[in-house]
């Protein structure tokens, strides 16, 4: 397996125009842009598919996963059943809600199927990626929060075992050597950055 790591900028602007706009001002140092839909008022999908400077993630976080949309879960859904239909490259889904997508044909699309742990490590990262990847998941993003330095050890030993593509990183001050470790692991398809990093 080679290394073809590649660096994601989430956004999370207003509206569509400002996504965009973002979006143009890193092509020079991303390779992907995440569009956090449950962070903008207002979204044309379409339009930030169409018009997207960069291969675009789309997701849009349930609020136990930190997320913040506004509207129910089954609109919630219907967004990302969109983002597929459009043939977004990458729809990211909450690995509880994974099968709604997997069974459906998606071949302009890989899933993500994720899980974020924001108390802990996740807790054991072997047994979750084997259940994220029977729910349908093409990718496995699994995201920890360090309580010290030695937890950037957990997805990179994870990351170092796997024969698919992972995404494994660890939040918080103490997790941050995680998002520059990842790439030096072959089946580490991407990484993620802040805008300003």
């Amino acid at each position: 397996m080679t290394n073809t790591t590649q660096l994601a900028v989430a956004i999370g602007a207003a509206d569509t125009t400002s996504a965009l706009a973002r979006a143009h001002a890193l092509e020079d140092t991303a390779t992907l842009v995440e569009y956090r839909l449950d962070l903008m008022e207002d979204f044309e999908l379409p339009r930030l598919l169409a018009e997207s400077p960069l291969p675009a993630i789309i997701t849009c976080r349930h609020p136990a996963q930190g997320g913040r949309f506004a509207g129910n879960e089954q609109e919630r859904q219907q967004v990302l059943h969109q983002a597929v239909a459009l043939g977004a490259p990458f729809v990211d889904v909450e690995w509880e809600t994974l099968p709604a997508f997997s069974k459906t044909p998606h071949p302009h699309t890989r899933l993500i199927g994720s899980h974020h742990d924001f108390r802990g490590m996740v807790g054991d990262w072997a047994s979750i990626d084997l259940l994220i990847r029977k729910a349908g998941a093409d990718i496995v993003k699994l995201v920890g929060t360090a309580q010290q330095s030695d937890d950037v050890l957990t997805p990179v030993t994870w990351l170092d075992g796997l024969t698919a593509p992972g995404i494994g990183i660890v939040m918080g001050t103490e997790g941050a050597a995680s998002r520059i470790l990842a790439p030096r692991f072959p089946p580490a398809c991407l990484s993620f950055a802040a805008a300003g990093e």
